[in-house]
């Protein structure tokens, strides 16, 4: 899952939506990676990298990709078993868009709650 546009990072988000599937009472697994996470506890992105994206001509770090609207991911990123929940993020390093919805790219989350 890549940002298609990138814009000005806004530091101030510190709530979104993130799409995942639920593991067991207390887990989730990320779409795109393989690695439970404890709901209810800081998670760290343990990549230090950049990310290219050559088709765009830009490039921005490594993070989990949270969409900044509840509604948007209903559109998108919905798939059978998964769950939306909503999330805290901490050190916030790109914005922009991600299948032309505003995403937020950040180090950390903490998963609060499934809201459906």
């Amino acid at each position: 899952m890549c940002l298609t546009s990138l814009d000005a990072v806004t530091k101030k988000k510190r709530v979104g939506y993130k799409v995942m599937y639920p593991r067991g009472e207390n887990h989730v697994q990320g779409l795109y990676y393989g690695t439970p996470i404890q709901i209810g506890k800081w998670v760290k992105d343990r990549k230090h990298r950049a990310i290219t994206v050559f088709s765009y001509g830009f490039h921005y770090p490594t993070g989990f990709h949270v969409y900044n609207n509840m509604e948007d991911p209903k559109e998108t990123d919905i798939y059978i078993g998964s769950a939306l929940y909503r999330v805290q993020m901490r050190k916030v390093v790109a914005s922009g868009h991600q299948f032309g919805r505003p995403v937020t790219v950040c180090r950390e989350i903490f998963i609060e709650k499934e809201v459906i």
